[in-house]
């Protein structure tokens, strides 16, 4: 895929001539499998165990992330091109280990899977996952309300380790955007965010762990859901 600056893949979305054509750069969720675009997809930053780490425990790193790129692309103004420098620095806001991070290549890929998928719903999306059916269907009703004590839920038991806490992550960022506490959204807030940011935090989120190589690693599924935040939040601005 050709680079694109940020603002240039994200004014796509507005554009129905969008979603009518096929060129090298876009990337339709709802005609195209995600999962074989995955496959052509050699550069996975992901070389460790899978964290069983809580990444949305804590909102402050994930709100302000969000908030530096989304300002750092406002003060750039549509001739903005992401760099790997403004990547790192993103990351290091967001807390994540560097062998958990999505590539450069990654992000751009994940930006117009993301932005195309707005239109696509998340249970669509949640079918490409390579997850189980008991799986696939508590995050089908978690994207619809959090599971309060999910670890004592009777199929969430039945998952294996790695789909528990790839679950209860996304069960942990749902729980946060109802509480108000990720991605508030705010009219007197300093960081108000939009009902896309919420939307595109939860596809990214899934989106991310495709283009991570499907590992089901938590890691690369929250690099996904800032990015996917990210490219709400400006869609949110328009």
């Amino acid at each position: 895929m050709k680079t694109k600056t940020f603002l240039t893949i994200l004014g796509l979305v507005v554009s129905q001539s969008f979603f009518n054509s096929c060129n090298e750069d876009s990337i339709n969720a709802q005609t195209e499998d995600i999962s074989s675009e995955t496959n052509k997809t050699e550069i996975n930053n992901y070389d460790g165990p899978v964290s069983t780490q809580n990444y949305f425990a804590n909102p402050e790193p994930f709100n302000g992330a969000v908030s530096f790129i989304i300002s750092t692309i406002g003060s750039q103004g549509a001739s903005y091109d992401l760099t790997q420098n403004d990547l790192n620095l993103f990351y290091n806001k967001a807390q994540i280990p560097i062998n958990e991070r999505l590539s450069l290549d990654q992000v751009n890929q994940l930006i117009v899977q993301t932005t195309n998928s707005f239109q696509t719903p998340v249970s669509q999306i949640v079918q490409q996952l390579p997850i189980s059916n008991v799986a696939k269907s508590l995050i089908i009703s978690i994207d619809t309300q959090s599971i309060p004590n999910i670890e004592g839920n009777s199929s969430f038991q039945n998952l294996s380790a790695t789909e528990k806490t790839f679950i209860n992550n996304f069960n942990n960022l749902q729980f946060g955007i109802e509480q108000g506490i990720i991605l508030p959204i705010s009219s007197v807030s300093k960081d108000p965010f939009g009902p896309k940011s919420q939307l595109g935090a939860k596809i990214g989120f899934l989106i991310g762990c495709v283009i991570s190589g499907i590992t089901l690693n938590p890691g690369p599924a929250f690099a996904g859901s800032l990015i996917g935040a990210v490219v709400g939040g400006m869609l949110d601005k328009k």
